[in-house]
Formats: structure tokens, C-alpha cells, sequence
């Protein structure tokens, strides 16, 4: 319910966030950021990614991943068992591959290369 009623919101412009939390979030795919240490970024990227009609192809667990957890907020161990993952773990990693997506996407030139960074 709540992925359609976003994808009837117009997406606005990109969110406006800070060197630091683009850099927290280029972090999230490989470990070095963490959404329980700053919840908000991930919400507000999530938020626009979820209303852009020209934003990147999600597949619908995903979207509901980002739905789950970085917008209602959800318990790690909730949003695992209600998408069907093996494991908490397996849960994060998904969640940091769909960060990874949205960076790629939607990030400042210092998020793209921070990301870059962390796959040397």
C-alpha cells in the first residue's frame, strides 16, 4: 500500500544532503556505514528513489526493503522475516546493494568516487 501511494507523489528534486551522510551511504554496500548510526539519509534517499518515475528499475522486494526499513523503520529481524530472508544478515546486504543502486543514481560526484574507493 504505501509503494503505491508514493508512486503516485511527484519526486521533488534530489535530496539535499551533507558530504557526510552522502559518504555514510556510499560506506553502507561494503560495511563502513551503518543505517542504525544515521537512519535519516537512508529514509530521504529511499523516499525520492520511490517517487522518481526516471529513477532506476527496483524490483518489488527491494522496494519494499526500503519501504520497511528505511522509511517505517522496522526492526532488522521483522523486515528479514517479512521479505523472506535467511537471515538478518543477508537482509542488511541487501539493504546495502539497493543504497549501492540509489548512490550510483542519485549521488554527489564525492559519493560516487567514495563508493569507487571502498571497491579498490
Amino acid at each position: 500500500m504505501v509503494r503505491a501511494t508514493l508512486s503516485g507523489l511527484l519526486a521533488g528534486s534530489v535530496p539535499d544532503l551533507s558530504g557526510p551522510a552522502w559518504r555514510l551511504l556510499a560506506g553502507t554496500p561494503h560495511g563502513a556505514g551503518l543505517f542504525d548510526t544515521a537512519p535519516e539519509p537512508f529514509a530521504r534517499l529511499s523516499l525520492y528513489a520511490l517517487t522518481d518515475d526516471d529513477g532506476p528499475a527496483l524490483e518489488p522486494r527491494t522496494e519494499r526493503l526500503l519501504v520497511l526499513r528505511c522509511l517505517q523503520r522496522r526492526p532488522w529481524e521483522s523486515v528479514a522475516d517479512d521479505l523472506g530472508y535467511p537471515s538478518e544478515r543477508t537482509c542488511m546486504q541487501a539493504l546495502g546493494t539497493a543504497i549501492e543502486t540509489l548512490v550510483e543514481r542519485y549521488g554527489t560526484q564525492t559519493a560516487r568516487e567514495e563508493l569507487e574507493r571502498f571497491e579498490r
